[in-house]
């Protein structure tokens, strides 16, 4: 009788197991699943502005379209654009987290917005109107 019982458990035991793997496995697949999306839309190119309120209290100085450019950093959070299009860099207030990497090249458009005398800023501040890598 205790070897039946003892042999039962190992079953259950080896059952137990067995739905262990196949649920960590099952979460593994879901959690990925949810992860390529945002990797899909860098591949394509092409990336998804959000929609902002950024420097709406700011004048638009210039516009650029459809210029080439370069994703530099200026400090350990904050990235700009260099472009031949201005003599001064770009600092964008809504750049796509998926291109937030230096020496990505890009083509954008977007207005070139004013700087206050009292600033201090790196570069000139931007709204991005579109953006895709090259």
């Amino acid at each position: 009788m205790q070897k039946k019982a003892l042999v039962a458990f190992k079953c259950t035991k080896e059952f137990v197991f067995f739905c262990m793997k196949k649920f960590v496995l099952f979460l593994t697949i879901l959690i990925s699943c949810n992860m390529n999306n945002d990797e899909k839309k860098q591949a394509s190119g092409a990336v998804e502005l959000k929609e902002t309120d950024c420097h709406t209290d700011r004048n638009t100085v210039s516009s650029i379209s459809n210029k080439a450019g370069e994703i530099f950093m200026v400090d350990n959070v904050n990235f700009g654009i260099r472009s031949d299009a201005t003599d001064q860099p770009l600092l964008p207030c809504n750049l796509p987290i998926a291109l937030q990497k230096a020496g990505k090249k890009i083509i954008f458009s977007g207005a070139v917005k004013e700087t206050k005398l009292s600033e201090l800023w790196a570069g000139q501040p931007f709204v991005l109107t579109s953006i895709k890598e090259q």
